[in-house]
């Protein structure tokens, strides 16, 4: 499998499809590239689908802990974006969503379109000047509590019942939950990029001068913070289209991919 050092640390990719459009694709935090796996079968006729670990996670090397890890993966990503033909058809959930409208306002001649899967941009919401971002954090005390002692599995366990909605953390495979207690460090690391402070902050002023086709994509029974950030995307980006799943919740592209890849084949006409 493709693998070389970018943006100081050795990231590791996949290359799924035969299909002539070409798609970058941004994981969650504490998953990898595989996460995409159920969207492939849907889109592999018609797309070329890149897809890669993020710094700490799955295959590829550590954070590199002199620059953010927002920083750190949107680099890395850009640096694979310029390998292949560009510009693509970028898909980012979660965390990755972040990555992904970083990389379209830095660098827009590399983005044909955006998907934005329950992204946690949560300083559009801060921005905006609501409250929901306040009303999130109350109830996961209980997870970083569980993150400053050092108890990682049961801060993993929190954390999924927080976000994965339907998925029972107790029928995961036991490698899966040990991934989990690895790599769930990086919810903090990620979260001092989100809160409209810092040099990662993008505000929605500069996210407005995106004029790309984005859809947004959010799990009907999703967090109401997530929910506000797609109001406030929406509002802002002048070409964007929003869709809600039904029954689905934060992890919605493992739960759902047949219902996200039907929405992102209308998105690219195909």
């Amino acid at each position: 499998m493709p693998e070389a050092v970018l943006a100081g640390t050795r990231i590791y990719w996949r290359v799924d499809g035969t299909g002539a459009r070409d798609v970058f694709l941004i994981h969650c935090t504490m998953a990898h590239s595989g996460a995409w796996k159920g969207l492939f079968p849907y889109l592999a006729d018609d797309c070329r689908m890149v897809s890669f670990d993020m710094p700490g996670h799955g295959r590829s090397g550590l954070q590199d802990k002199s620059v953010s890890w927002q920083t750190q993966t949107t680099n890395a990503a850009i640096a694979l974006l310029e390998q292949g033909h560009a510009p693509a058809d970028l898909v980012g959930h979660s965390f990755g969503g972040t990555v992904a409208i970083r990389i379209a306002v830095e660098r827009p001649d590399l983005v044909r379109s955006l998907t934005l899967i329950d992204p946690v941009f949560f300083s559009a919401v801060i921005d905006a000047g609501r409250t929901e971002v306040d009303d999130h954090y109350g109830p996961h005390k209980e997870f970083y509590e569980l993150l400053d002692k050092g108890n990682f599995e049961a801060a993993a366990r929190a954390f999924s019942r927080l976000w994965d909605g339907d998925l029972d953390w107790d029928a995961l495979p036991a490698k899966q939950r040990a991934y989990q207690a690895e790599t769930v460090t990086m919810i903090r690391e990620g979260g001092k990029s989100l809160m409209a402070n810092g040099p990662d902050h993008i505000h929605l002023r500069e996210v407005a001068r995106i004029n790309v086709p984005v859809l947004l994509i959010e799990g009907e029974k999703t967090d109401q913070v997530i929910v506000a950030v797609q109001e406030e995307l929406a509002r802002v980006l002048p070409q964007a289209r929003r869709v809600v799943v039904a029954g689905a919740g934060h992890m919605v592209p493992i739960t759902h991919p047949r219902e996200v890849a039907s929405e992102i084949r209308r998105l690219y006409g195909i």
